[in-house]
């Protein structure tokens, strides 16, 4: 029964990290999509989103839990994952003020570069659909 059980969560890990896994790279192909429209808004939106998705995926890989908000994620990134939360943390106001102005492309580079580093850190390729 015990054998069981730890199949079934390796089976749930499994599917859990293939979602993040699966997101990571949608997020990454629309991000790329706009920024080559120069659609600097919906790039840096989608980067940062990838740049999120890479997070929790290392956070799901090392605590096997995803958290609940932004706050969280900061907090446990901080402590834990500092490589991830200076990237996410230096970003978040382009990825806050991408709703309210309008993003010049020199911006939207920086977050494309720090979101390309995350995926590295993370150690996804982009370019599997």
């Amino acid at each position: 029964m015990e054998m069981l059980i730890k199949l079934f969560c390796y089976i749930i890990i499994m599917v859990s990290e293939e979602a993040l896994e699966d997101n990571i790279r949608q997020y990454w192909k629309y991000a790329e999509m706009a920024f080559e429209n120069s659609d600097y808004n919906t790039s840096i939106i989608m980067h940062y989103k990838c740049m999120v998705a890479c997070a929790d995926l290392e956070i799901y890989r090392e605590m096997s839990t995803i958290p609940s908000n932004h706050t969280k994620r900061f907090r446990v990134l901080e402590k834990r994952f500092p490589d991830f939360y200076k990237a996410l943390d230096s970003n978040f106001g382009y990825y806050r003020d991408s709703y309210e102005l309008e993003i010049k492309e020199k911006t939207a580079k920086k977050v494309r570069r720090d979101a390309q580093k995350i995926i590295g850190k993370a150690g996804i390729k982009p370019e599997e659909d």
